[in-house]
């Protein structure tokens, strides 16, 4: 993940959605090596409830969709590759007979003018403001980010904006606007990017970049030695299934901290099998274990 932006627009997207379905990382477009989305997610119907608790995502994700992150609006040729994309990944997966997107989001931090233009894109009913929908044969509906309002249900998508509004979303969720096991997930996906990147770079004093937030420096600390109590306090007592699933993003980024370094996709997979077979004692193992100790249980 070359860019922060897409970093964190899949590590939202992943808080959010894995409780309720299949999520793919980087979900490839067979056929057209070249084109991949950024991520993909099939709704598990005997998890339908997970998707509750995720406002404005969780109803987006209802069905099967791609989701394609902007930090910059996309222009006409941008909007162009992603309906391609969509056709592409429509077509292989129906061949393969597997299930397919229904549409494809476009996430974008600013107005994508000239694109809501070409695609005819008009405001969707009963949606609410900034999100776009396009003919549904054309399978393409836009989230104008700065456009949303400033509720907890848009939380988790103000979350992959920019500048003041991205700072604004960001003192929400510290604020506790989402003090939830989800809220948490969210939390991880922010500070974890954060804690995987200089501070020079990734915390500039710039108002318009996303990443400007003067208040991450002092906090961070803080909230490490938070997630790693929340590791021993689910080590304590044998939790449910569903609440381990609720805590894996926070786990996958515990892992991170642990390790200094981003997991592949490779060891998070590892990582949440290990989550769900051996519940508190995998816990207890993300907490305490050194970093060497750690690679290895992740890989055995």
């Amino acid at each position: 993940m070359a860019r922060p932006h897409d970093a964190l627009a899949k590590n939202v997207l992943e808080a959010v959605l894995s409780p309720a379905g299949t999520f793919e990382r980087e979900a490839g477009v067979p056929e057209v090596p070249a084109q991949r989305g950024d991520a993909f997610f099939v709704p598990d119907a005997a998890r339908a409830s997970a998707l509750e608790g995720g406002g404005l995502l969780g109803r987006m994700a209802s069905a099967p969709c791609l989701f394609e992150a902007f930090h910059d609006a996309p222009g006409v040729d941008e909007l162009t590759a992603v309906a391609r994309k969509l056709l592409h990944h429509r077509h292989a997966r129906t061949l393969a007979k597997q299930v397919p997107a229904e549409r494809v989001w476009v996430l974008s931090a600013g107005r994508p003018v000239g694109a809501l233009e070409a695609a005819w894109a008009r405001p969707a009913p009963g949606w609410p403001a900034g999100v776009y929908a396009t003919a549904p044969m054309f399978g393409v509906w836009f989230v104008v980010i700065p456009e949303l309002p400033e509720e907890p249900s848009t939380l988790a998508v103000r979350l992959l904006g920019r500048g003041r509004r991205w700072v604004e979303a960001c003192r929400a969720l510290e604020t506790g606007e989402h003090d939830t096991p989800r809220g948490r997930g969210l939390r991880g996906a922010v500070h974890g990017l954060l804690a995987r990147g200089a501070s020079a770079t990734m915390v500039p004093a710039e108002e318009d970049d996303m990443f400007y937030h003067p208040d991450f420096a002092e906090d961070f600390e803080e909230y490490r030695v938070e997630l790693l109590q929340e590791g021993i306090e689910l080590g304590k007592a044998e939790g449910k299934a569903e609440e381990r699933h609720a805590l894996l993003p926070a786990l996958l980024v515990l892992a991170e901290l642990r390790l200094g370094r981003a997991l592949s996709d490779a060891e998070r997979g590892a990582v949440a099998s290990r989550v769900e077979r051996d519940g508190a004692s995998a816990a207890v193992a993300l907490s305490t274990l050194d970093a060497t100790a750690l690679a290895g249980w992740i890989a055995g």
